[in-house]
């Protein structure tokens, strides 16, 4: 003992200086002695004393553990520890105080090393170190910090008490430690990595960070198109906020590593920066980017103890590091780039798409209609907002495709704005191409062979839709291409117009519905509306032609609309071919338009105000085909509702008869010829007054009147 070491060595003075010279030998012998018993005392006492029993020997602890029999372990930046004393924080977002006392008589120096706990909350602590309750030091700790060594003389003192104090519930812990240099039993164990996958599934400290594997491409993560089956995944944890994704690595045995870098498919298009940390020092720092091409990277750790990977986010994309190799150990299977069998494939697989949609359809019904024509697959660019501009966007993997072609449009019946279709390969503008409303079908080929990367991007002054259809990959043609709309009659050609506006495409059945023109009932056609009073406005409309020779109509004023006056521009394939001045005094005026070399008629009529005109008689002429297809307007003669071709009493009383079924909700007898014929004074209605009509005029032809055309013979009679 050290008070029993120092009584010892007086007395044996005292005893040797009073009988100096009469005993040398004697005095020489208790010399010899004494060191012989003090080298045995300290045998013992290494004998009895161990670092684990030192530690063992804990008290009056608090929130803390100690580890010191080897059955259990703690891991602190990757290494393995069986022996120390772990100190853990007690809240969430709260503080708290660890304890732990030791005993320290007969012991001159206590050493150890502080760390953090691997996959503990990283928040920090302070310890502070007290000798016989008083305060000797204090210091703090950190999530983020590497080993650090301690020692403290205690020769002095009798009792050592540690005090670690928490932000919240991490935890952290001293290792190693050594009591007057009697070092631990067990040294902390190193990792050693014997594939990439015993690499990765080391890591720690980690925070909105995932790994994936994958057998199939079904599973893989795709980056840039390809397929990756090993790696990392960072995630911002936020949309409109940054957020950080983190996750360290233990490479004391480890040279070199390198990966490649990208950006998962469909994930937030938004940016990171990537802190590289060497033993908590930052030594690199690099940018990632959602349209980056796949980046390999290479990092030295061969003096490093601990890789630390910060990656820092705008937004909650998401980033991925792949194709990992650990000096000589690499992934099992490399990343590759997607192959397509057909085009229908390589649509479907494009990747960060915005505003932008994927279309395969086999029924007309389902195809998209592009200048009257229907196509069966390909893209839609889609604008988002109206009075707004906006981008649509896609990405697709080229690696193995030489060329890609198509056929651009504007879809019918969509905001009639315009768009630019921006071409990017690998990231860089090749070519631009302006997308009209009134675009014609336009086919584009892209060359793609020194490109692994394709983008198109459009964008729209409004919410327009455009596509690219009919697409093709290497020359293999798209399942089924567009067809032409062939139409049976004139109707179904009056039926088929497309992006109209202020116009209207008519077919109606009932007089009361129809329009007169020039005191003629008018049941088939377009209308072209003028929109407002006072003011000028517009009306137009578009048909396929591709089908057709020629097409005519005649042009009229629709009675009792306003009295002012119209202009009508005709258009073929948007060259404009003849223009004719529409007046409310205007006779019925016939037109006909050659459009055997043209794919699209356009009319367009401006208006001074909101008169109405119609285009009626409306003939078409197929190619391969003589005949012309004409819609038949009903033909009748006022007051001939029997149909004898004469005005008689037999007439009257038929119209009296359905009168009286229509009073009397009985059943109706007359069909649209008839109701036509019965209707003489044009009030949309079949009563008595048109009866009296009927044999008044029957009464004028019986007794020798010459006007043979009931309708004029009223118009006089009325004047």
């Amino acid at each position: 003992m050290k008070f029993n070491r120092i009584a010892a060595g007086i007395v044996a003075g005292v005893f040797l200086s009073g009988l100096t010279g009469v005993y040398p030998y004697a005095a020489m012998n208790y010399a010899v002695a004494a060191e012989t018993a003090d080298k045995a005392e300290t045998e013992e006492k290494e004998k009895a004393m161990t670092a684990e029993s030192f530690l063992a020997g804990g008290y009056d602890t608090k929130y803390a553990t100690i580890y010191s029999d080897g059955t259990e372990s703690f891991n602190m930046n990757g290494r393995t520890y069986n022996q120390g004393v772990v100190f853990a924080g007690k809240y969430s977002y709260q503080t708290s105080t660890a304890t732990i006392s030791y005993n320290t008589k007969d012991i001159n120096t206590l050493s150890w090393v502080w760390g953090h706990l691997d996959n503990t909350s990283m928040t920090g602590a302070t310890v502070s170190i007290y000798l016989d309750d008083v305060l000797m030091d204090k210091y703090t700790l950190s999530a983020n910090m590497m080993q650090q060594e301690y020692s403290v003389d205690v020769s002095e003192a009798s009792i050592l008490k540690i005090a670690v104090t928490f932000e919240e519930n991490a935890k952290f812990a001293m290792a190693d430690v050594t009591v007057d240099n009697i070092k631990p039993v067990t040294t902390p164990k190193v990792p050693e990595y014997d594939s990439v996958d015993s690499f990765i599934e080391s890591r720690y400290n980690y925070s909105n960070y995932g790994t994936f594997s994958a057998v199939s491409d079904l599973e893989a993560t795709r980056i840039n198109g390809r397929y990756y089956y090993r790696g990392l995944i960072f995630s911002g944890a936020y949309s409109y906020q940054s957020s950080n994704s983190t996750v360290s690595f233990n490479t004391e045995n480890v040279n070199n590593i390198s990966c490649s870098w990208g950006h998962i498919d469909n994930t937030s298009m938004t940016g990171a920066t990537v802190s590289v940390y060497h033993d908590n020092v930052l030594t690199d720092k690099f940018s990632l980017s959602p349209t980056m091409p796949v980046t390999d990277y290479q990092i030295d750790v061969s003096k490093t103890s601990e890789l630390r990977l910060v990656v820092s986010f705008d937004e909650n994309a998401k980033y991925a590091m792949t194709d990992i190799k650990i000096d000589e150990n690499t992934t099992a299977r490399t990343g590759k780039a997607p192959t397509y069998k057909t085009p229908e494939m390589f649509v479907s697989d494009g990747y960060n798409r915005m505003n932008t949609s994927y279309f395969s359809a086999v029924s007309d019904l389902e195809a998209k209609r592009v200048n009257g024509r229907y196509y069966y697959q390909g893209l839609i660019f889609s604008g988002a907002y109206s009075y707004t501009s906006s981008t649509s966007v896609i990405d697709f993997n080229v690696e193995n495709i030489d060329s890609i072609s198509g056929t651009l449009g504007h879809i019918d019946n969509t905001a009639m704005t315009n768009a630019v279709l921006s071409v990017y390969k690998d990231g860089v503008l090749t070519e631009k191409v302006e997308l009209s409303c009134h675009i014609l079908p336009q086919k584009i080929t892209l060359d793609t062979k020194d490109c692994k990367n394709l983008r198109l991007s459009v964008a729209h002054e409004e919410n327009a839709k455009f596509v690219l259809a009919d697409i093709s990959v290497n020359e293999i043609e798209a399942k089924k291409t567009y067809t032409v709309p062939d139409y049976k009659d004139s109707k179904a050609f009056i039926t088929s117009a497309f992006d109209d506006y202020n116009t209207e495409a008519f077919d109606l059945v009932s007089e009361l519905d129809a329009y007169t023109v020039n005191g003629e009932k008018c049941y088939n056609g377009i209308l072209f509306a003028g929109a407002y009073s006072y003011t000028s406005s517009t009306s137009s409309v578009n048909f396929n032609t591709e089908n057709l020779n020629t097409i005519s109509w005649t042009w009229g004023h629709v009675d009792n609309s306003p009295l002012t006056n119209a202009k009508a521009s005709i258009y073929v394939d948007r060259v404009l071919v003849d223009e004719i001045d529409l007046t409310s005094e205007m006779t019925p005026q016939k037109q006909v338009i050659d459009v055997s070399d043209a794919s699209r008629l356009r009319i367009i009529v401006k208006h001074d105000e909101n008169a109405k005109y119609v285009l009626k008689n409306i003939k078409i002429s197929k190619k391969g085909d003589n005949t012309s297809n004409e819609i038949e307007q009903v033909k009748f003669s006022f007051g001939d509702v029997d149909g004898d071709n004469t005005v008689s009493s037999s007439d009257a009383s038929l119209v009296l008869a359905e009168y009286a079924a229509i009073s009397t909700n009985g059943t109706l007898t007359f069909d649209d010829k008839a109701k036509k014929a019965a209707d003489v004074n044009k009030d949309s209605k079949i009563d008595s007054s048109d009866a009296s009509s009927i044999l008044a005029y029957y009464a004028y032809i019986s007794i020798g009147g010459t006007e043979t055309d009931m309708e004029k013979w009223l118009s006089e009679e009325t004047k």
